[in-house]
């Protein structure tokens, strides 16, 4: 069956069917000029959410792997994709693995990009060569620049905190009640995270 995603032109009050290139699609990113959303084989574009096509593959050897993050750095200028690794494009096209670690959540906008996943965080200033992070040690899910630090959700209650990525800090407690974190995202004008789990 053909993939399907759905756009609205009024704010999320309605929405509209479309189709987009078949594939299991995880991760999606908005660049400032097109969307892409990523799934398995498939790299699929479009410039306004409605009209999309295929463009481009990623690496043969990961991508059969979940795309679980993607961003749009404009800082460095490259796209950042989490699947099996960590790999990279400056357009979109032509991708380069970079760092081979299964991980879940990618941030920008301190001094590094920070990706975490199982229990390992990596950082890197120019989004091509990766360091290992120390102090980390949660299985992390979700991570958010919160404007002055680095800010990741684990898969139980635990947090970890760090001001550039490459060592962190236990956070404060996420209450009980979380027990599974998803997600986790900052917003500036509000000046505030939130975690979605379970």
């Amino acid at each position: 069956a053909a993939s399907k995603a759905a756009y609205s032109l009024d704010g999320g009050l309605t929405w509209t069917i479309t189709t987009i290139p078949t594939a299991d699609y995880e991760a999606t990113l908005w660049d400032g000029l097109r969307f892409l959303a990523f799934g398995g084989t498939v790299v699929a574009s479009s410039p306004d959410g409605i009209t999309w096509s295929s463009l481009s593959t990623l690496p043969s050897a990961v991508r059969n792997a979940a795309a679980n993050a993607a961003i749009w750095s404009p800082s460095l200028a490259l796209y950042l994709v989490l699947t099996g690794t960590i790999v990279s494009s400056p357009d979109g096209v032509t991708w380069t693995t970079r760092s081979a670690i299964g991980l879940n959540g990618i941030a920008q906008g301190g001094p590094n990009v920070v990706a975490v996943g199982g229990a390992a965080a990596r950082f890197s200033a120019d989004g091509i060569t990766w360091g290992s992070a120390t102090g980390f040690a949660i299985t992390g899910v979700g991570a958010a620049w919160t404007g002055s630090n680095y800010v990741v959700a684990g898969n139980t209650t635990n947090t970890r905190i760090s001001a550039t990525g490459a060592a962190w800090s236990p956070g404060a407690a996420l209450p009980a009640t979380l027990s599974s974190s998803q997600q986790l995202v900052y917003s500036s004008s509000l000046g505030y995270a939130l975690i979605i789990g379970n």
